[in-house]
């Protein structure tokens, strides 16, 4: 680099900056070092006692910043500028001059000094749980028994929202339709197989005094939908009576797709398009909402992850993607909350990440499942 050559540019900088310095008064020098002492403030009061990346800085202390930081551009615009306007209109009234233009940078410089706050730690926690499912993979996925149910809310639609429900379907008592993931045969699983198909079976059949099924209402049910037919297409759904569902866990209506296929030999494997089997059962609930008032809430699965073993982060992501896209891309849709089953940690936490990623929802709060009611007990 030729030093030579930066002595000119240089020079006439500090040439003009020691010209304009030499014709301010003492008043704009006061106003400029009160600018500069603003400046300096703020700046440590918002990077001041920050431990880590991601660490959320205290938002009264932003708040704080900004009141200081909003008088170092206020003081320079009417130093430089002094014949300088400025009106603004708020919620509470007008303003003008200097104290419009305060206003105006405090309160566009706290509102994106937040929104990048909240996007930092959000990416820290989306960081924090995907390195969580990664030191899961090697290990035994832990059942879950109960927990509280995690709401993410849609970020356009803040009325409508997907939730994280932990444990098995024996405790869910809160969802007007439940959606049962079935063989192309539509056969159901046995009553004591670990299966959303066997419990469902179970749970919905009538029973004696010792807690036997003496009456297999879903299975006949089912069997009298396929009117014959030995099996249907992949993402075909049939609904059919809750049996005694409806008694025990305010179930309205039960809905059972094709997700899974079998093959001789080789047992079960999920459908490619898992999505589709989603939006095709979705599109089902809402015409039972049309036709039966109350209904408002539909209880998923992770479609074709139990016993036909589908590769999990696949799943769970076409599941939650095409929930997410009913709930937002339906203005009239009448199914306003979809609940998704996650019977271990591992796929609680996969589908976290999911919805962590996903820009349409945001993270809401965990709710005791007491508070959750279905429509028909609401009503």
């Amino acid at each position: 680099m030729d030093v030579e050559a930066l002595q000119v540019p240089v020079s006439g900088v500090l040439g003009a900056a020691a010209e304009l310095g030499a014709g301010l008064t003492a008043a704009q020098w006061t106003v400029l070092v009160c600018a500069a002492a603003a400046l300096g403030i703020g700046l440590v009061l918002v990077l001041g006692g920050r431990r880590r990346l991601g660490s959320p800085t205290p938002r009264a202390r932003l708040v704080l910043a900004w009141l200081v930081l909003a008088l170092c551009p206020v003081f320079l615009v009417f130093l430089f500028f002094p014949d300088s306007t400025i009106n603004g209109e708020f919620g509470w009234g007008t303003a003008s001059g200097a104290l419009a233009a305060y206003l105006v940078v405090w309160g566009i410089g706290i509102r994106q000094t937040l929104q990048a706050e909240d996007l930092e730690v959000r990416e820290k926690e989306v960081v924090k749980r995907e390195n969580t499912v990664a030191s899961m993979a090697g290990e035994h996925a832990e059942p879950l028994s109960s927990g509280d149910v995690e709401l993410y809310y849609l970020v356009d639609r803040p009325r409508r929202s997907i939730g994280l429900v932990p444990g098995g379907l024996s405790q869910v008592t809160f969802a007007d339709v439940w959606v049962n993931s079935e063989n192309t045969n539509m056969q159901m699983a046995r009553y004591f197989d670990r299966s959303v198909s066997g419990v469902i079976r179970y749970l919905g059949g009538r029973h004696d005094a010792a807690g036997e099924v003496v009456e297999d209402v879903i299975g006949s049910a089912l069997a009298a939908r396929m009117e014959g037919r030995r099996s249907v297409p992949l993402g075909t759904v049939l609904d059919t009576e809750p049996g005694e569902l409806a008694e025990s866990h305010n179930v309205r209506r039960l809905l059972h797709v094709a997700a899974v296929a079998g093959e001789f030999g080789c047992g079960y494997s999920p459908a490619t398009d898992i999505g589709n089997c989603v939006r095709s059962t979705l599109r089902c609930a809402e015409k039972l909402a049309q036709g039966t008032a109350g209904i408002r809430s539909v209880l998923l699965p992770l479609l074709g992850s139990g016993t036909a073993k589908g590769e999990l982060d696949s799943i769970a992501r076409a599941v939650l993607d095409a929930a997410v896209d009913h709930l937002e891309c339906h203005p009239n849709a009448r199914i306003t909350k979809v609940f998704v089953m996650t019977h271990t940690d591992t796929e609680l936490a996969r589908c976290r990440v999911v919805l962590d990623e996903d820009e349409r929802v945001q993270a809401g709060r965990a709710v005791k499942r007491a508070t959750l009611r279905a429509t028909a007990l609401s009503a």
